[in-house]
């Protein structure tokens, strides 16, 4: 082992989420820290993060030594990322030292801890501190010796806790990180900043980090999906899908904050809007312990403003504490500022104050005796209006109030002033607490959970369950009921609550009634243009009973009952049923319902110009409505989708989850983030990620969308070669309700890994469950043709040629009259996969397809589809070369090994350099010939398509800051000051 100076390693914050690959046994061996657990201890997000450290690592072991330097405050996590990637560094062998308070002045404290993990003898292993009185001999003998180590593994050496590193030690450590060279050997440290009751790490390690040396990798909060992550991994499941954002805001992402609330708080505690979440309970005494040394004065201050909420103006607080005006306010404000609680805001007139962190607040507000409390808050309201007063009184109430209740519930039911579902219910449950009347108590109940139904929020609806339950049966409570069972999967439950005769019921006529005509079952063409028959019914498809004109009640239930019959697979039924509900004109709720039942049933039937129009009378905008509501957006994107129509899907989705973050509530969010993500990856474009969805599907217990985002999930982690991430997401996905639409997701996604295996038999296993006519109708109805693609695939490859030749005619009649689509694509390459071995690839392909320079297939609506169209170059070079065409074939390899790089869809990057290595050539070392990690190519595929930091940081779920923060590490990589010089320094890279 040689040794000299540090090697360069950039400062980098990576977009988050993203994941580190996984290896299968009998996988290439990527030195990297691989994607294993270790260990029982909770530990979720940080991927982003950990796979810094595994790109640094693999650098280490093949020579390119370096120093990853981690930061955040105390509880960020610094420890558990150590602690996780030293667990996941292969063949490594580790030395490990940390600070301590009390050991800050012991010399050479540190160095001692590693020199006692060497071998006996090896040079550094007596006491350091006797012996030397000079950190660069010290030094020098601790390089030595770990040069001297025996054996090949390469070495990490972990610090933490250098804010606490005595002086001589780090100027130890110092002189050794400077003289590796092409040792391989990575250093992991960690260290708070500098704190005001702490101490800041010694200065001299900022030499060794910067742009072209160490790596800086500050930690900051975890996002709402990793909070959402967490809490399931402790067994407490959020249960709303606003909780995780507001934790994010409560405690600014801490994980020991974050934890410690979960552990501390229930589910339904936490989804509460209506109440101030508490502190933990450790901060909580460190604050009352600071409090208790104010001054009276400042005391009261503190605790007004903590009623008052998280901001508030200074006259106002000074008037509820009794503080009066001048000089004692300004007194009472600074003996609050110096203290760490309180601070004015800058530039505010008049004057506003505000706690220094949301939990200062809510450790004031928590500490405060009940009486004194309520009666500050009584106070409150007389010196506030409207709302505010409101909730005021609220706090204040110690008992019954029907005239409080009353304004509650007249307060819940203005959709400007409460637009949100979750604070709706919140405060007719308010209400309820406060109603003497039991009917009404139970009326009001009913109320919060229909509100929360109608809002998206599942979960929390389910956990209302129960106080359901206990209401006097009736047909709103069975609706209500049937509704949760519903939407929860329970489709048997929902069948006997909602499956009654109602009033005013009639027969239906077998087709769909409504404002402009929608074909009937079994109308309208099919895809190539002659009538096409839907799924099989179920009992009764032909006439089912419907409600008369104006019979609300009764089209309500009908609404739902549609729904249901589209769910259990018997879409003509669910098109009569929802039809006729519609036209019988339901409350909105229903409406909703009847809706999405008639247009999954239309689609699922190949109806889908009758499903669009249906979709565009739907989503009209009412009166005074500004735009498309976001639900119809939800709907038009992921019809897009299912039918392969990306850019399309893509554009939709992207408005709906805009819409989502301005507040507009979007009840289909988790089908809006799955679809999306798959959208983006699909068109080659960088996104969030599967998290979000997932994370928004358990949340809001919506375990219908949740098995379809985890199926989403897999294929796409499965095309990466992410195979146990796939795995995991797919056995998510069989856990969720069993109904055709999940079916076909997830044999599609087991088909994809298992073809990434190379395991055909395992392809054919996987998609048996849609040979059931039934759910192989609603795929090719929906224009979902991605099981005839792969069953093709598989059939070829078990050696069943006539077989495959008979579904890829199949998969051409149903693409003969469809607008261009990836499965075009798909369809090129399977023709090239059945033509006899020795057919010239001239003959199977039109010359636009045989040059890479061609991005896409010829005509104004090709489709972009860059992982088709590279499959499909992978199989044109290597036919070209099997038929003599070296110079195209190799063209036509390359261009697919690029395009697979650029995917990261390395299982069949990997088919590709072995094809090239068997035609004599060798692959370039390394995934990424800039050095650019994943998240930093992901900013600059956007960056160079012209969008601001800002638009960047919306796609990838990231803050501008995060966005600016990796486009410095490229510049700095790449040595350009500017995006017009960073556009001309990249590669010619064709999204094809």
């Amino acid at each position: 082992m040689t040794s000299s100076a540090a090697s360069g390693l950039v400062v980098e914050r990576p977009a988050r989420p993203d994941d580190a690959g996984d290896r299968a046994p009998g996988e290439p061996a990527s030195q990297d820290l691989g994607d294993h657990e270790s260990g029982d201890d909770v530990f979720v997000g940080r991927r982003s993060e950990l796979a810094v450290l595994g790109a640094a690592w693999a650098a280490a072991r093949s020579g390119r030594p370096g120093l990853v330097w981690v930061q955040g405050p105390a509880g960020c996590g610094k420890t558990a990322l150590l602690t996780r990637a030293t667990a996941r560094a292969r063949d490594a062998v580790v030395l490990s030292a940390d600070g301590a308070e009390d050991e800050a002045h012991l010399p050479y404290g540190l160095v001692d801890q590693l020199s006692a993990q060497l071998p006996a003898g090896a040079p550094g292993t007596g006491r350091t501190g006797a012996r030397h009185a000079d950190p660069l001999a010290a030094g020098a003998e601790l390089l030595t010796a770990i040069g001297a180590l025996p054996g090949p593994d390469p070495v990490l050496l972990v610090l933490d806790d250098l804010q606490w590193a005595d002086r001589p030690s780090v100027g130890a450590l110092l002189f050794l990180v400077r003289r590796l060279r092409h040792d391989r050997v990575l250093v992991l440290a960690a260290a708070r900043p500098g704190e005001a009751d702490g101490p800041a790490p010694d200065p001299r390690w900022e030499r060794l980090l910067g742009p072209g040396r160490g790596r800086r990798l500050p930690l900051d909060g975890l996002a709402p999906a990793e909070i959402s992550d967490l809490a399931a991994a402790l067994g407490r499941p959020l249960g709303s899908t606003g909780t995780a954002d507001r934790l994010r805001r409560h405690t600014g992402g801490h994980p020991l904050h974050t934890r410690t609330l979960l552990e501390e708080l229930t589910p339904e505690e936490l989804a509460r809007t209506g109440q101030v979440l508490p502190a933990p309970r450790s901060f909580a005494a460190l604050v009352a312990a600071r409090l208790a040394r104010a001054a009276p004065a400042t005391e009261e201050l503190v605790v007004a403003a903590a009623v008052l909420g998280p901001t508030c103006p200074l006259g106002l607080a000074a008037a509820l504490a009794g503080a009066g005006t001048g000089s004692p306010v300004s007194a009472a404000l600074d003996g609050a500022a110096a203290l760490g609680l309180l601070r004015a805001q800058d530039g505010s007139a008049p004057v506003r104050i505000a706690f220094t962190h949301p939990l200062v607040r809510a450790a004031v507000h928590g500490d405060l005796p009940a009486a004194r409390r309520r009666a500050l808050h009584a106070r409150a309201a007389r010196l506030t209006t409207g709302r505010e007063a409101l909730l005021h009184r609220v706090a204040a109430a110690d008992g019954t109030d029907a005239g409080l209740a009353d304004e509650l519930e007249v307060l819940a039911a203005d959709p400007v002033a409460v637009p949100s579902g979750g604070e709706a219910a919140d405060l007719l449950h308010a209400a309820a607490d406060l109603t003497p009347c039991p009917a009404g108590r139970e009326r009001r109940t009913l109320d919060a959970v229909r509100r929360l139904l109608d809002g998206g929020e599942i979960a929390r609806a389910v956990a209302g369950e129960a106080g359901v339950e206990q209401c006097t049966p009736g047909p709103a409570r069975d609706r209500l009921l049937g509704e949760l069972a519903l939407l929860t999967g329970r489709f048997a439950r929902a069948r006997v609550l909602l499956d009654t005769p109602g009033p005013g019921g009639v027969p239906g006529s077998g087709s769909v009634p409504g404002p402009g005509s929608i074909p009937g079952p079994g109308s309208g063409p099919g895809p190539s243009g002659g009538p096409r028959p839907g799924p099989g019914g179920g009992p009764g498809s032909g006439s089912v009973p419907g409600p008369g004109p104006g019979d609300a009640d009764a089209a309500d239930r009908d609404a739902r009952l549609a729904l249901l019959d589209v769910l259990e697979g018997a879409p003509e039924r669910a098109v009569v049923r929802g039809g006729a509900a519609l036209a019988a004109g339901p409350a909105p709720g229903g409406r909703r319902l009847a809706g999405a039942a008639v247009l999954l049933g239309l689609a699922a039937t190949g109806r889908a110009g009758a499903a669009q129009d249906l979709l565009e009378r739907l989503a009209r905008p009412g009166t005074g409505a500004p735009a498309t509501p976001p639900d119809a957006l939800v709907a038009r994107g992921v019809l897009a989708a299912l039918a392969a129509d990306d850019a399309t899907a893509a554009a939709q989705l992207d408005e709906a989850v805009r819409r989502a973050r301005a507040g507009e509530p979007v009840r289909g969010l988790a089908l809006a983030l799955a679809f999306r993500a798959d959208a983006h990856d699909r068109l080659g474009e960088p996104g969030a990620g599967p998290e979000p969805a997932c994370a928004a599907a358990r949340d809001g217990g919506t375990p219908l969308a949740g098995a379809l985002a985890h199926a989403l999930a897999a294929e796409a982690l499965a095309v990466r070669g992410q195979r146990e991430q796939a795995r995991a997401h797919l056995d998510e996905a069989a856990a969720g309700p069993d109904w055709w639409g999940a079916t076909i997701l997830l044999a599609v996604a087991r088909a994809v890994l298992a073809g990434v295996e190379d395991d055909p038999d395992a392809m054919l296993r996987a998609l048996a469950p849609l040979e059931d006519p039934r759910v192989a109708s609603a795929a090719d109805g929906l224009g979902l043709l991605a099981p005839r693609v792969l069953r093709t695939e598989a059939l070829h490859a078990c050696g069943r040629h006539t077989a495959a030749v008979a579904e890829l005619a199949a998969l051409d009649a149903r693409l003969a009259d469809r607008p261009p689509t990836r499965h075009g694509i798909d369809a090129a390459r399977l023709h090239l996969l059945l033509a006899p071995p020795d057919t010239p690839l001239p003959t199977l392909m039109p010359p636009p397809l045989l040059s890479p320079a061609f991005p896409a297939p010829s005509g104004p609506a090709a489709p972009r589809a860059p992982l088709a169209r590279a499959r499909l170059d992978l199989e044109a070079g290597l036919r070209a070369l099997a038929t003599g065409s070296r110079r195209a074939g190799v063209d036509l390899l390359r261009a697919a090994r690029d395009a697979f790089t650029a995917l990261g869809a390395d299982p069949y990057r990997s088919r590709c350099e072995a094809a090239l290595h068997e035609a004599g050539l060798t692959p370039p070392d390394g995934d990424d010939a800039l050095g650019l990690t994943p998240h930093e190519r992901a900013v600059v595929a956007l960056v160079v398509r012209g969008l601001t930091n800002r638009e960047v940081a919306e796609h990838l779920f990231v803050t501008p800051r995060t966005v600016a923060y990796h486009l410095s590490n490229v510049y700095a990589k790449l040595g350009v000051t500017s995006r017009r010089r960073l556009r001309e320094a990249l590669p010619a890279v064709t999204t094809r």
